[in-house]
């Protein structure tokens, strides 16, 4: 294994929230696997710079390329670029103490806007509302939980673009926000309201099921309950439309999504602007092209048929990608005898 960063265990290291300490159990797995004498570890390898593509191929029998996707997707509307439009990537990064990610991070605003409908745009919600001791019995950096103490942040609007049958949260996930202590979660009983399609797949899945259920019970909650300082708005069936501001995030401007029964969505036109001094985009990530390989700009992968790498070529980077099948490069695939 080459390991471009100081430290093993990638994802499980640098892309898990630091106050789920459980989720970390595999890496018990994963050590056990590296001490076994079975495996060799090089960790501060920078594919290209201290070692290529080719000598691996020269010297194995198949070469697995997981460097994963450490980029943010893109999204494509007017305002993206404004200051305080922030990634996903940073955002896990600067938390989990990643050595490419920013040392310190926006909290510094009242009210945010979070764009996403799964887990990890519930993580980027949670830890700046959380209470720095809450995550004393974490592996969480010092500078980060002081980032967090001194954090403004009151208020987070959530925004997805899907009903919530379709939205990717964890029943688990959803909870935990819902246990933060000194934060109210507001859903509209509106976007949680009954329709056929909601009904099929809660029938067909446990976990859409549990998470529909709270969902509503956030929906069910007595206003006047709702006495916390910090608060969490759930937005369900809403898409960005356009980040608002001049040279800075002000506002967000949402379009309603409508399902149609059956889960697909049409944008309605009825935009809404919310005041927000920033955005969150987790919207998800993208791979880096990595020298030696193809790559596919369009998709944000490396070309591959069968799991295969393929040579590929690109017209332009929104044109068609067209195999070139007579001078296809593929690396050997296990069991084969080229090295």
């Amino acid at each position: 294994m080459f390991e471009r960063l100081p430290t093993p265990y990638g994802l499980v290291r640098y892309g898990l929230a630091p106050d789920h300490p459980e989720t970390e159990a595999i890496l018990h797995s994963l050590h056990a696997m590296l001490v076994a004498g079975n495996t060799r570890l090089f960790c501060n390898v920078e594919i290209a710079t201290g070692l290529s593509v080719d000598d691996q191929r020269s010297s194995y029998a198949a070469v697995i390329i997981a460097t994963g996707a450490l980029r943010d997707a893109p999204l494509d509307i007017p305002g993206v670029d404004l200051s305080g439009s922030l990634g996903a990537a940073d955002s896990v990064g600067w938390y989990d103490d990643h050595p490419d990610a920013p040392q310190h991070w926006l909290l510094h605003t009242e009210s945010v806007a979070v764009i996403g409908g799964g887990n990890v745009a519930l993580d980027v919600t949670r830890m700046p509302l959380s209470e720095a001791q809450s995550l004393q019995a974490t592996d969480v950096s010092d500078e980060v939980q002081a980032g967090i103490v001194v954090s403004l942040v009151r208020e987070v609007h959530i925004f997805v673009r899907r009903g919530p049958a379709d939205a990717r949260f964890s029943p688990k996930e959803l909870r935990a926000l819902g246990e933060l202590p000194g934060v109210d979660v507001v859903v509209d009983a509106a976007d949680v309201a009954p329709d056929r399609h909601i009904a099929r797949m809660t029938k067909q899945l446990v976990h859409t099921q549990l998470a529909v259920e709270t969902l509503r019970t956030f929906a069910d909650a007595i206003s006047a309950e709702r006495t916390a300082q910090r608060r969490v708005y759930l937005h369900l069936c809403r898409q960005p439309a356009e980040i608002l501001g001049d040279g800075k995030v002000e506002a967000l401007r949402v379009d309603r999504t409508d399902p149609d029964g059956y889960g697909h969505l049409t944008a309605s036109g009825v935009c809404t602007d919310y005041t927000v001094q920033a955005v969150y985009r987790v919207i998800g990530y993208v791979c880096t092209p990595l020298a030696g390989l193809p790559f596919d700009h369009g998709r944000g992968t490396v070309p591959h048929r069968s799991a295969a790498v393929v040579e590929r070529e690109r017209s332009t980077d929104r044109g068609p990608v067209r195999d070139r099948m007579d001078e296809e490069r593929r690396l050997p695939q296990p069991g084969s005898d080229q090295r």
